[in-house]
C-alpha cells in the first residue's frame, strides 16, 4: 500500500473525531542522520493505522511507503531512502525492538518511537535521549529540514553544455537511488539553456519540456528543489494489482510508482499531479524487445479510485529499448504484452449431413477434433457406433494421452489396433471397463447404457459432483416403461442422464438400455454432455 500522508509534523493522521494521544517520533536515516525529530506527534485512533507505531510515521507527515507481507506491513521507504538488499528500516519503541510489525505495534500516550535505517543486523538502534541532545548541542528546532543533496553542479553543467549536441539536458540518478533532485537555481540553469530535461531514476526516463518546467507549483519563491522520483514495487505489491487483469494481458517488466515533487526551502512536499507536455520512457525487457518491435507493447496507468489499469498507449524506440507515452497524472505504471485471443478454428462439416438432423452437434464436434469422419470427406451419420469407437471419443473428450499398456489385460485388443492407446488410456482413468476381467469386445455396437454410464463418468472427472440418490434413480427409471430392465450397474447413470436431458427416450416411452446407437446420436448425446458439463462447472 503506498501512502501519501498530507499532515504535517505535529498534525493528526485521521482527523480529529477519535481519541487522539501525543507521542515522540524520530526518523534517523544513513549514517546517523536525523531526518525527523525528535518532534511530537498526535496520532488519532481514526487514523488508517489506529494507535500504532507506524499511525506515528503516518501523522508526522513524512513520505514513506508500506508494503504488505504476510505477517503484515513492512516500512520499506522513508524520506527518499528505500529498503535494499539487507538494509532497511527499522523501528524502536522507547528504546526497545518490538516483536511485531509497526502496523500492530500498539502505542500509547508519550511513547517515543523512532524509525531508523539499517545497514547490518549488528547495528545498535539509536536512544531517544541521545538523538535529544544532538539536535540540542546543534542548535536545531528538533525539526530535520535538510533537503536530500542536489544533483552535483559539475554533472550538471556538463549535462547543460551537451545539450546543445544532444537536444536535451540528460541527467541520470545512480542506480541504487529512487530520486533526483534539482535545486531552483540548477532548474534556472535548464530554462536558460532552453532545451527540455530528461532525467532517469530506476531505469526510467522523464522528459520534461521548457513548458513542464514552469508550471505554478515550481516556480513561486518558496520552492527549494524539483524531485523526481521512480520507485519499483514490491512482487507482492506488484502482484495485489496486477492479479484482476485479463487473460490478454500479461505484466512485462516491473510497476513503477512515479511522483514528482515540488518541495519548499521548510522540506514540506507537494505532489505535482498534472504536468503538461511531459513523457515517460519505461524500460522494456530484453527478453520482449521482439514482441514490443511489432506492436504488442503498451504502457499503462494504474487509476487507484477505480482499482483499474487504463491503457496508456505508448510508441516503442528500438534504439533506447523503450516505450514512451504522454502524461499528465504521476501514479503506478507498467508495461503490458497484449495477448491475441486464439483464432476460432475453422468450421469442420461432411458431404452427407447436409439436411442430417444432427448437422450442428456433429459439426460442432468435429470442429472440437472429438468427432472424425469415414474418410472421402463423409461422417456416416447412420452407421453404428462401436465400444472401441465411442471409448476413443471419450479418451479425446478427457484429454487423454496414448496409454497402450492400460489394454494389455485385454486379450481381444491387439497392440497395433488404432484404438489400443486411447482404449488403454480411458481404463487406466476409470472411464471403461471391459466386459468381462479379460476381454473387452471392442467391435461390438456401444449399448445405451454403457454410453450412459462411461459419460457420467467422464463428467465427473476433475468435475462436478453429479450423484443421484436412490429415491431420485427409483423416480427417473419409473418414467421409462422398460427402466426395470436396465442393468444394476447402469440405474444412476441412466436415470442422471435422463436428469440432465442429456439422453432422451425412443419410441413408446422406452430408453432401451441395450439398443445401439448410430454416429449421429452419440454425437448429439456427447455434444449435451459437454454442454451440460460447462453449464454444472458454473
Amino acid at each position: 500500500m503506498t501512502v501519501s500522508s498530507s499532515g504535517g509534523g505535529g498534525g493528526g493522521g485521521g482527523g480529529s473525531a477519535g481519541k487522539s494521544i501525543s507521542v515522540g517520533l524520530a526518523v534517523v536515516g544513513l549514517n546517523d542522520e536525523i531526518l525527523l525529530g525528535p518532534i511530537n506527534v498526535t496520532v488519532d485512533e481514526t487514523n488508517e493505522w489506529g494507535l500504532t507505531a507506524l499511525g506515528a510515521l503516518d501523522a508526522s507527515g513524512i513520505s514513506y511507503n508500506a508494503s504488505k507481507w504476510s505477517y503484515g506491513y513492512l516500512v520499506d521507504y522513508i524520506d527518499g531512502l528505500a529498503n535494499s538488499g539487507l538494509s532497511g528500516w527499522m523501528y524502536v519503541v522507547n528504546d526497545q525492538v518490538p516483536g511485531e510489525g509497526a502496523d500492530k505495534r500498539n502505542i500509547k500516550k508519550n511513547d517515543k518511537i523512532i524509525f531508523y535505517f539499517s545497514t547490518s543486523m549488528e547495528q545498535a538502534p539509536p536512544k531517544w535521549d541521545e538523538l535529544k541532545k544532538q539536535v540540542s548541542e546543534g542548535g536545531g528546532s528538533g525539526i530535520s529540514t535538510k533537503l536530500p543533496d542536489p544533483v552535483n553542479d559539475t554533472v550538471l553543467n556538463n549535462a547543460v553544455r551537451k545539450a546543445g549536441e544532444a537536444g536535451m539536458v540528460a541527467l541520470e540518478a545512480d542506480s541504487t537511488e529512487t530520486m533526483l533532485a534539482l535545486s531552483s537555481i540548477q532548474l534556472d540553469k535548464i530554462l536558460d539553456k532552453g532545451k527540455p530535461l530528461a532525467a532517469t531514476v530506476q531505469g526510467v526516463q522523464f522528459v520534461f519540456s521548457i513548458d513542464t518546467l514552469i508550471v505554478p507549483e515550481l516556480i513561486v519563491d518558496n520552492t527549494a528543489q524539483l524531485q523526481i522520483q521512480a520507485r519499483k514495487l514490491s512482487s507482492k505489491d506488484a502482484e495485489s494489482i496486477v492479479l484482476p487483469l485479463t487473460a490478454e494481458l500479461i505484466l512485462a517488466g516491473d510497476v513503477y510508482e512515479l511522483n514528482v515533487l515540488a518541495v519548499s526551502k521548510d522540506g514540506k512536499e507537494k505532489n505535482i499531479r498534472k504536468l503538461p507536455d511531459c513523457k515517460v520512457l519505461l524500460p522494456v525487457p530484453g527478453d520482449l524487445q521482439e514482441v514490443a518491435a511489432v506492436g504488442k507493447i503498451m504502457a499503462c496507468r494504474y487509476n487507484e479510485s477505480s482499482q483499474v489499469w487504463e491503457e496508456a498507449g505508448g510508441t516503442y524506440d528500438i534504439t533506447s529499448g523503450t516505450v514512451s507515452f504522454g502524461v499528465e497524472h504521476f501514479s503506478k505504471y507498467a508495461l503490458f504484452e497484449t495477448i491475441s485471443p486464439p483464432e476460432a478454428p475453422a468450421k469442420k462439416t461432411f458431404e452427407d449431413i447436409a439436411s442430417h438432423w444432427a448437422r450442428e452437434e456433429i459439426e460442432l464436434m468435429a470442429t472440437m477434433e472429438y468427432l472424425a469422419g469415414v474418410g472421402n470427406n463423409e461422417f456416416a451419420p447412420e452407421n453404428t457406433v462401436t465400444r472401441a469407437e465411442f471409448v476413443t471419443i471419450i479418451a479425446r473428450m478427457a484429454g487423454l494421452t496414448a496409454n497402450p499398456g492400460g489394454a494389455a489385460c485385454f486379450y481381444d485388443v491387439p497392440v497395433d489396433a488404432w484404438y489400443c492407446g486411447t482404449l488403454g488410456a480411458a481404463v487406466t482413468a476409470g472411464l471403461v471397463y471391459g466386459v468381462d476381467e479379460n476381454s473387452f469386445a471392442p467391435h461390438e455396437p456401444v449399448t445405451r447404457e454403457q454410453i450412459a454410464t462411461m459419460m457420467v463418468r467422464l463428467m465427473a472427472k476433475d468435475g462436478p459432483d453429479i450423484t443421484i440418490s436412490a429415491a431420485d434413480t427409483a423416480r427417473l427409471l419409473a418414467g421409462f416403461s422398460d427402466g426395470a430392465s436396465v442393468s444394476s450397474w447402469a440405474c444412476a447413470p441412466v436415470a442422471l442422464m435422463a436428469k440432465e436431458k442429456v439422453m432422451t427416450g425412443r419410441e413408446n416411452g422406452q430408453f432401451v438400455p441395450l439398443g445401439h446407437t448410430t454416429r449421429a446420436e452419440a454425437a448429439v448425446a456427447l455434444c449435451r454432455m459437454a454442454q451440460k458439463t460447462l453449464l454444472l462447472e458454473q
